[in-house]
C-alpha cells in the first residue's frame, strides 16, 4: 500500500491546488443551468462543459482559444468518420498544444509539448 501511496503522491499536489478553482467553475455552470431556467440539459451544462474548463485551465490554455479546443476535441470524439474532419480537428489540437508548449513552457504545457512533438500540423 504504502508504494502506492509514493506513485500517486506527485499527482496529489497539482490535483489538490485544482480544487478550489474546479468548485467555482462548478458552481458557475449551476448558477448558468439554473438562469437558463428549465428544460435544461444535463450534459450540455455540467457533464461536457465541467470537464473541459478544468483541463484548459490545468494546460493554461487562453480563454479566447478555448472554443478552437472544444470543437477540436468533440470532433475527434464524434462518430462521424470521415477522414478530412478528423485530420483538421487533429491537426488544430496537436498544433495548438505544441505551439502553446513552446510559448509558454511550464509543467502542464511542457508535457502537452512533448506528447504532440513530431505530430503533423
Amino acid at each position: 500500500m504504502a508504494d502506492h501511496v509514493q506513485l500517486l503522491a506527485p499527482l496529489a499536489a497539482p490535483i489538490a491546488g485544482v480544487q478550489t478553482r474546479l468548485e467555482q467553475i462548478i458552481d458557475e455552470q449551476l448558477t448558468g443551468m439554473i438562469e437558463h431556467g428549465a428544460p435544461a440539459d444535463l450534459v450540455e451544462w455540467f457533464a461536457q462543459p465541467i470537464p473541459a474548463r478544468v483541463i484548459a485551465e490545468m494546460l493554461g490554455l487562453p480563454e479566447r482559444e478555448r472554443p478552437d479546443y472544444q470543437s477540436w476535441i468533440l470532433a475527434m470524439l464524434s462518430l462521424d468518420t470521415a477522414e478530412e474532419p478528423l485530420r483538421e480537428a487533429r491537426d488544430g489540437l496537436y498544433g495548438g498544444l505544441a505551439e502553446l508548449g513552446t510559448a509558454r513552457p511550464g509543467p502542464a504545457t511542457t508535457s502537452s509539448a512533448t506528447c504532440c512533438a513530431g505530430r503533423p500540423r
